[in-house]
């Protein structure tokens, strides 16, 4: 009896002590591309900006390179897809733009935001690729939409698909922040000129320069415009418009169409926004040096914070060092995730913070300490693009630098969770 008890007790012990070989969360998950990891070098630097993840799980990446923009298709476990462009790799020679943003519609078409540059006049270019990686030559003059409206610079921010198939684009007018612009298009590529003045309806404040950061689909063929004021009495804020489906401000909305979110701060940016099960979440970083803040903020559709989460809808924690970025996703169970571009050292070797809350927005220590783990990945990184795939993966996407520092390079990497 004795000796059964002590085997009972050893096989309790055993069970209990916890196996080291398990992935933890920041991971590399190294059954994806080559030791998690999927790179793209170019004769100069290049950079992923933009992925989205196709319900069939194969993944589509945009960025810049040599040559001008790209896109590029993965398998859901990180090889090339021979099926796009006979290697999975697109290049656009579009004057040597860089490619904003990417969507895919309901006919696997990859629907791209880059830009025409030149020193003297960068407009937003739109390329439609169909699902075997060829120009769709259906869209717009001969596969690519070049919108110029104004002489100078009109620079894109990202784009949005509407349920419609039509595309709606935001933009910043001028070289320096003053005005925005929201821009509609056909789904075969063609000027809307049922939304706002012939496609277009310029967005600007009276006492302050309007910075448009992203633009996002709503119900009912409305769009929704957020930003923040320079000067002004809402300097520093958040501020979210929408525009109803003519292209007007929706005085519905609010008085005016705009409603603003106090940060308490001089300076925000909103580097990236999800609407996830009816809530708006929002990330960036917020603040001036030595005070900024790395935040997700929670918004009801209309506009306004949501009081369920965080702290009268905002989840906020001192930067660490230096970080920049701070891109978005948000996982199926509601818990919004936020990668930050590091270059510093207090939470030790790491290119990239992730930081995660959980669905009621206080810090997911699930993750790691105060809902923070450091990623290290070789050489220095930065991520740009985040998205969510299986349950428990996360895949991030932006620049490398090799760790002689001489190559910077486009990579893909998936990383383990929970």
């Amino acid at each position: 009896m004795r000796r059964v008890l002590v085997m009972l007790l050893v096989s309790i012990g055993l069970l209990a002590i916890p196996d080291l070989s398990l992935a933890q969360p920041g991971d590399l998950d190294t059954a994806f591309g080559v030791d998690g990891l999927v790179v793209h070098r170019f004769r100069t630097n290049g950079a992923a900006t933009s992925m989205t993840v196709a319900d069939d799980g194969r993944i589509v990446v945009a960025g810049a390179g040599a040559k001008g923009y790209w896109v590029a298709r993965y398998l859901p476990w990180g090889k090339p897809d021979p099926s796009f462009s006979e290697d999975g790799f697109l290049t656009f020679d579009i004057s040597g733009g860089s490619a904003y943003d990417i969507a895919l519609d309901d006919k696997a078409r990859i629907v791209v935001l880059g830009d025409s540059f030149d020193p003297e006049n960068d407009d937003p270019a739109l390329t439609r690729v169909l699902a075997d990686g060829t120009i769709d030559r259906s869209f717009g003059h001969a596969g690519v939409r070049v919108l110029n409206f104004v002489d100078g610079h009109e620079n894109p921010t990202n784009l949005a698909l509407m349920t419609n198939g039509k595309i709606v684009i935001g933009a910043q007018r001028g070289q320096h922040r003053g005005k925005g612009e929201v821009i509609r298009l056909t789904s075969d590529g063609d000027i809307d000129r049922s939304f706002g003045w012939k496609g277009r309806r310029v967005v600007a404040f009276d006492d302050a320069d309007l910075g448009i950061h992203n633009i996002a689909a709503a119900p009912h063929g409305a769009t929704m415009i957020f930003g923040s004021p320079i000067g002004g009495p809402h300097d520093g804020d958040i501020f979210t418009a929408r525009l109803n489906r003519r292209g007007y401000l929706d005085r519905s909305f609010s008085s005016d169409g705009f409603k603003y979110v106090d940060m308490a701060t001089t300076s925000t940016g909103v580097r990236d926004v999800s609407r996830h099960r009816g809530r708006w979440f929002l990330s960036g970083i917020s603040g001036t040096s030595p005070d900024e803040v790395v935040y997700v903020e929670c918004l009801s559709l209309d506009g306004s914070p949501d009081p369920t989460f965080g702290v009268n809808g905002l989840f906020s924690r001192p930067v660490n060092d230096r970080e920049a970025d701070g891109v978005l996703a948000v996982q199926s169970d509601g818990r919004p995730i936020v990668p930050t571009s590091y270059g510093g050292s207090i939470l030790g070797p790491g290119d990239i913070l992730l930081t995660r809350t959980d669905a009621m927005g206080q810090p997911d220590i699930t993750l790691g300490p105060q809902g923070v783990v450091a990623i290290d990945l070789p050489g220095s990184a930065s991520a740009l693009a985040v998205a969510i795939t299986k349950p428990g993966k996360l895949l991030l996407a932006g620049k490398k630098q090799d760790p002689a520092g001489s190559d910077q390079f486009a990579y893909v990497a998936r990383f383990e969770l929970r």
